[in-house]
């Protein structure tokens, strides 16, 4: 019966990822996955585990992969990829993906 009355205003579980507001493990997943590259991994020199600065992140993010990460602990993240022109929003998943492939796609892999 309560499953019928609000069967069209539940949301998936791809949309409840992208409802809370920034949190230190959503920071904390994009510093390891470019902890994790060789190629991003050398411009951290500041951010540590549990000691993540925000600024270096979204800066690296910016000039290497043409990612404007809009990050407020208040508020949902916001993702946003530039590329000829282009803007596209993506999800926190999207940009952990994208971050891990970013060797891969360096090396011509991709």
């Amino acid at each position: 019966m309560i499953e019928d009355k609000f069967a069209d205003e539940m949301l998936s579980d791809e949309e409840l990822d992208n409802v809370a507001g920034g949190t230190a493990q959503e920071l904390s997943e994009v510093y390891n996955a470019m902890a994790g590259t060789r190629g991003l991994s050398k411009y951290l020199k500041n951010s540590k585990p549990g000691n993540i600065d925000v600024n270096e992140i979204t800066t690296i993010l910016k000039d290497k992969l043409s990612l404007d990460v809009q990050y407020n602990p208040n508020e949902a993240n916001k993702y946003i990829y530039s590329h000829w022109g282009k803007t596209q929003n993506i999800t926190q998943n999207e940009l952990v993906a994208y971050i891990k492939d970013y060797d891969r796609c360096e090396a011509g892999v991709v």
